[in-house]
């Protein structure tokens, strides 16, 4: 039988894609956090509330105010809206699942639609100062909320 010989077959080089054996940099216009596809925890915990006893202060008396500018800074509704929403039954459910829903997406948190809305049904207010926190935590320590 004659021999064989295999062709040689050669990649073209491509500038960037390591092919001068360089490392390939991220441009800074790209979102600091984890890494896509990696979760993070939440920066305070549920019952976290008296980390911040203004916001849970205002939130146990006022919880419209709070969730309403949850909703402004996560980009779901105004300010406004999101606070009436949450004085109408049923609608308030629905809104405070979106916003958590919403917050935990853009903040890359782990957990899932069926623990938000089993969180958001024992202790909404807890949900609420949770995500307030969050967002003045990535806000660069603005607060979330107005001060009174």
């Amino acid at each position: 039988m004659p021999d064989f010989e295999m062709p040689e077959f050669s990649m073209p080089k491509m500038p960037g894609f390591g092919s001068e054996g360089g490392t390939v940099e991220a441009p800074s216009s790209m979102p600091s956090g984890p890494p896509i596809g990696l979760h993070t925890d939440w920066n305070s915990s549920l019952l976290g509330c008296f980390d911040d006893c203004g916001l849970c202060v205002l939130t146990w008396c006022l919880p419209c105010v709070t969730f309403g500018k949850n909703a402004e800074a996560s980009h779901v509704t105004s300010c406004c809206l999101g606070g009436l929403a949450l004085l109408v039954p049923c609608v308030n459910l629905y809104c405070l699942v979106k916003v958590r829903g919403a917050i935990r997406h853009q903040h890359r948190i782990e957990g899932s639609l069926i623990m938000d809305v089993l969180l958001i049904l024992l202790c909404s207010l807890c949900t609420i100062t949770q995500e307030a926190r969050e967002l003045k935590h990535h806000h660069g320590g603005a607060p979330a909320i107005p001060r009174i």
